[in-house]
């Protein structure tokens, strides 16, 4: 009896187990695929907002996306990833914003300097407009851009609506696409219609001579693709 009461206990331990086991490894594939089903899609995690102060510079309210990345994409991944790669300089006269939840999105055109990488089937040089997530609303166009279900997490009053601007960078300073006439590399891929770049600010590297700016040591380092 106490032989049959002890192998039940084992078979249990056992069975427990297992199936911590599989919950285990269940939630690291499911984490595995978010993290890096395509580093160029951001999960929308929300959005942390400063508070609004008399001492905010220059009056911005800035927006700090929950991003997800599974790593810090090097020119290798970025190379192999991207559809479509090329060099060109960014028209900052074409910049225009929208709003997609709670994030900021500028369109900008680039004109095409050079094709590196085309694994799409269309003939693309001269201009190619390309989206970006980042950039910067005057607070009544921003909240009046949000759908009504976030619009309740505003409570500005007209003066301030007037007064501040929200702005979403996710380069931490390091991408200024309003620069003239600096070349960079993009490296793109079309999602939903849109051509925009992979791993969003890691996909876009200014071009110094035959390098190219590096995010990780913050320098320019060779690259084979100049």
């Amino acid at each position: 009896m106490k032989k049959k009461i002890r192998f039940v206990e084992v078979g249990l331990i056992i069975l427990v187990l297992l199936v911590a086991m599989i919950a285990i490894y269940l939630c690291f594939d499911y984490f595995h695929k978010e993290n890096f089903k395509q580093d160029n899609i951001y999960n929308d995690m929300g959005t942390e907002v400063e508070n609004i102060s008399d001492e905010t510079q220059e009056d911005v309210i800035s927006i700090t996306p929950q991003l997800c990345y599974g790593h810090e994409p090097n020119l290798e991944y970025l190379t192999e990833a991207a559809d479509l790669i090329v060099s060109g300089i960014v028209d900052t006269s074409s910049f225009n914003y929208n709003v997609q939840n709670t994030f900021i999105y500028t369109n900008m055109n680039i004109q095409v300097t050079k094709v590196l990488k085309n694994n799409t089937e269309s003939n693309l040089s001269g201009s190619l407009n390309i989206q970006i997530m980042g950039g910067k609303l005057s607070a009544k166009d921003y909240i009046s851009s949000l759908d009504d279900s976030y619009k309740s997490n505003y409570s500005l009053s007209e003066e301030e609506l007037e007064k501040y601007s929200f702005s979403l960078d996710t380069s931490n300073g390091k991408l200024n696409l309003q620069e003239k006439n600096v070349e960079y590399l993009f490296f793109l891929n079309n999602m939903y219609g849109n051509w925009g770049p992979n791993s969003n600010h890691y996909g876009i590297r200014k071009i110094d001579g035959n390098k190219v700016y590096d995010y990780e040591t913050d320098a320019y380092i060779e690259t084979d693709l100049l």
